[in-house]
């Protein structure tokens, strides 16, 4: 009776000091502002870039996290998950983030009993809401508010009696700072990313002023006039990268649209210079652009050989001469003359005949490479979680490994083409020798491997401009003749003596990223292609990343990225890995249990029989 009661007691006291060491461990935790995240990405841990974020905060940011209380089952444990992240946001804040969960299912049924009470009923009525599209039900406007703050309803599958059924549920986060315009996550449906778009958001909220960007169109000839849509006003300038500017960063960016004449400079005030389309840069305009990077400043260039015209179902080739060439030359990187070519490559909307009737429709298309997840840099911030980026009439780079170093800066290669690809012939117009790949004389594809498509470049600048040498003059504008007619640009005035480049002032480490497409980013590529969405993740890494600051970066490179195969895997492989492992290692798992529990049962009888002999001959 004493062991038995020694042992009861031993185990009471085991786990009362258990009980005891989580508690402390848990306070511990709390005080300590620590939890264990075991992901390879740490995404359930916020970052030090997001706190320094956090303590910037000058007023209260809320975040209303709206989730229904049933959803599918394949989002279980987002809700659980999500409120304990955005605990830790509000104490990481300090007070001046206020976490609201809002069960909006809720919201939609207390207004829809409030209209009941009022002496209304459920049945449509007409709406003065402008948008709406005709008459409504109390339900339907409340719905209807809910989807203009960003809170979307979305649809799911459950099981329920043993038959699948359509379940409408919400979970959206809407962020909300002083006055201004909230700010939502209008589909939130994983933890993976969360971090970026939060810390994204809030710092664009409560930013005091928008960053600037100076956008330089390096092919003025590619402007063209639409009328206005008000009778009064005049035309308006429209050029090929209006969209990406105007929907996707004017929201965020101060974009300031300049000409590299002298009264149209980089804005000091400028965290960026996006370089587009260069073709046939006066002297000035290349030293301008030196200049800026050498002192220290960041930049974008979307340069190419060539370029093309969608629309044009005869898809004319026009040749660029971006005129940058000793400016690359001084870091060490080369703009190649030869356009690049895949198997691997984007679809794109291509007019073919049809019964006489002209049609497009998608197709893939060779002059539009691909650069996949496994050509993508996996190092860098800037591709990381990317599936994809697509380069139209891209030319190829290289770089010189000795002059990089001699110049101390470091190169990424962020994108290349697969090793399906090939250098074709140039021509005006694309034809069926530049399309299809090179072929042997037995009628087999030859590839000429994979090719740099853009490049990340980190240090100080050298300039290729010497200090003391005669400073580029500023080109004479076209002028009109006695007719009325443009004339022949008269050529650009010599310096004067005192006229020379001065020593740079200001010198610092900066980065460069230069992508080797300047199609990549036009409108019309975007409206023929379905995978645009890609170059706009692609952008919209590189761009926040420099103008925003790089602790966006590094917490945007926190989400857990896509680790491809190192080789193609054919259909057989692909499906014996998913056999595999939907069937296999089940099934092996259960061999070795069974195996092992004979295996025990085995070793218990053989035990129990030595027992029963030693126990016989020592009765004996």
């Amino acid at each position: 009776m004493k062991d038995k009661a020694s042992f009861y007691a031993r185990w009471i006291v085991m786990i009362a000091v258990s009980i005891v060491v989580v508690v402390i461990a848990n306070a511990l935790a709390r005080q300590l502002d620590r939890r264990l995240d075991l992901t390879d990405q740490k995404i359930y841990t916020v970052s030090d870039e997001t706190r320094t974020i956090l303590t910037g905060i000058e007023d209260i940011v809320t975040i209303q996290y709206y989730v229904s209380e049933k959803l599918p089952g394949y989002y279980a444990n987002l809700p659980r998950d999500t409120k304990d992240f955005l605990e830790e946001y509000e104490r990481l804040a300090e007070g001046k983030i206020r976490v609201e969960i809002i069960d909006p299912d809720k919201l939609v049924a207390d207004y829809v009993k409030e209209k009941a009470e009022e002496g209304g009923d459920d049945e449509p009525v007409q709406s003065f809401n402008p948008f709406a599209p005709g008459p409504q039900t109390p339900r339907q406007e409340k719905e209807q508010e809910l989807a203009q703050m960003g809170v979307q309803k979305l649809q799911g599958q459950i099981v329920e009696d043993d038959r699948f059924e359509m379940l409408n549920f919400y979970s959206s986060i809407v962020i909300k700072y002083l006055d201004k315009p909230s700010v939502p996550i209008e589909r939130h449906t994983q933890l993976d990313g969360l971090e970026y778009e939060l810390a994204s958001r809030i710092l664009k909220l409560t930013a005091t002023q928008k960053p600037k960007i100076a956008f330089f169109l390096g092919r003025p000839d590619n402007v063209r006039m639409v009328p206005s849509q008000f009778p009064q006003m005049p035309p308006q300038k429209v050029h090929p990268y209006q969209l990406i500017l105007n929907q996707v960063f004017a929201e965020t960016f101060d974009i300031t649209e300049i000409e590299l004449t002298e009264t149209s400079l980089v804005p000091d005030e400028a965290k960026l210079l996006i370089v587009a389309e260069p073709h046939e840069l006066s002297q000035r305009q290349i030293y301008e652009i030196d200049r800026y990077i050498a002192s220290g400043r960041p930049a974008m260039f979307w340069v190419s050989r060539n370029t093309s015209n969608v629309n044009d179902p005869s898809w004319p080739i026009t040749g660029l001469f971006p005129g940058l060439d000793p400016v690359f030359d001084a870091w060490g990187i080369k703009l190649d003359s030869q356009m690049v070519f895949s198997v691997d490559c984007a679809p794109v909307a291509i007019e073919q005949s049809l019964a006489g009737i002209p049609v497009r429709s998608l197709n893939p298309w060779p002059p539009c490479p691909v650069a996949t997840a496994k050509e993508l840099s996996r190092e860098s911030p800037l591709t990381a979680g990317l599936p994809a980026v697509v380069f139209p009439f891209a030319s190829r780079l290289t770089h010189d490994d000795t002059k990089l170093a001699e110049n101390g800066l470091e190169l990424t290669v962020l994108a290349r083409s697969t090793e399906r690809s090939w250098l074709p012939p140039w021509g005006p117009q694309l034809q069926n020798e530049m399309i299809n790949p090179p072929k042997t004389e037995s009628g087999e594809f030859v590839f000429q491997g994979s090719f740099d498509l853009a490049y990340l470049l980190e240090g100080q600048f050298p300039s290729s401009f010497e200090a003391g040498k005669p400073l580029p003059a500023w080109s004479t504008p076209v002028k009109e003749n006695a007719d009325g007619e443009e004339g022949a640009s008269e050529e650009e005035t010599a310096p004067e003596p005192s006229e020379l480049i001065p020593p740079l002032t200001t010198t610092g480490p900066t980065q460069v990223i230069v992508c080797a497409s300047a199609d990549m980013a036009k409108e019309d590529y975007f409206r023929q292609s379905r995978d645009y969405l890609t170059n706009i993740g692609f952008f919209q890494n590189a761009i926040e990343s420099i103008a925003l600051g790089h602790d966006l970066l590094r917490i945007r490179s926190k989400g857990q990225t896509t680790r491809p195969f190192e080789k193609e895997l054919t259909p057989k492989e692909k499906d014996v890995m998913f056999y595999g492992n939907a069937f296999g290692i089940p099934f092996a798992v259960i061999v070795l249990g069974v195996l092992r529990y004979l295996w025990r049962r085995g070793a218990a009888r053989r035990y129990e029989e030595r027992f029963l002999r030693t126990r016989q001959s020592g009765g004996e």
